[in-house]
């Protein structure tokens, strides 16, 4: 009678589990999410499109690893060395995962990105939601000067650290024939990297366009952004 009511008790712990998984990534990754406002039919099947792969992909891996992660503890008191066995299996299946999916997961969040229709403040969700994946789509749209993403783009790029982008930004920050708020916005993400090589290109930037009155706006914006320590 033991043995059964530590069974239930078992299964019920595995049910709500799967329950709460099931329920967190339909939530985090409902369309709904990002349709606020009127949208076009083709804009709506792009979001649903690319939200469903991304539950499939976090659902099913999560799955695993926590249904994993929780027959490992349950085995750890009798079956210790088939515990830590299990633990280094799922290791290695986060990893694969990785390695896998984490293209997949940058593109199909570059799609939300670009297909959105939300408010201003909430533009960057699917990238920092994303993470370091999307970074070589934020960097490809940025290169596009006709992209109505791309300020958005680049300043995605600092948000998530995306240290490749650095010298396409620096390059974007030099170019006198990009508009101020660009070039302004590629000052911030260099600033957010916090690494050498964008403390760097920030150093030579100020250096070189210290006495250059034809940035003298530009480097009155970045002044302003600097004294008030927004970054």
């Amino acid at each position: 009678m033991s043995n059964i009511k530590q069974y239930l008790s078992i299964g019920l712990v595995y049910l709500f589990l799967n329950l709460f998984i099931f329920i967190f990534w339909w939530v985090v990754t409902d369309p709904g999410n990002y349709i606020w406002f009127s949208i076009s039919k083709e804009k709506e099947i792009l979001l649903e499109s690319a939200c469903s792969k991304l539950f499939l992909i976090k659902y099913y891996t999560w799955t695993v690893i926590l249904n994993g992660t929780l027959a490992a503890i349950i085995l750890l008191q009798s079956k210790r060395i088939l515990s830590i066995f299990v633990i280094f299996l799922l290791i290695f299946f986060y990893i694969g995962c990785s390695v896998i999916f984490d293209s997949y997961i940058g593109k199909n969040y570059y799609s939300i990105f670009l297909n959105q229709v939300v408010s201003p403040d909430f533009l960057l969700e699917p990238v920092n939601d994303a993470g370091k994946n999307i970074g070589p789509y934020l960097l490809e749209n940025i290169a596009n000067n006709k992209s109505p993403q791309r300020l958005y783009a680049i300043r995605g790029l600092g948000e998530i650290r995306y240290v490749p982008s650095i010298e396409t930004l620096a390059y974007i920050l030099e170019d006198s024939s990009e508009t101020i708020s660009v070039r302004t916005e590629c000052f911030n993400s260099l600033k957010k990297m916090k690494v050498t090589d964008s403390k760097r290109e920030l150093e030579n930037f100020s250096r070189i366009h210290e006495e250059n009155s034809s940035d003298s706006l530009l480097l009155q914006t970045i002044r302003q952004i600097e004294s008030n320590d927004l970054y």
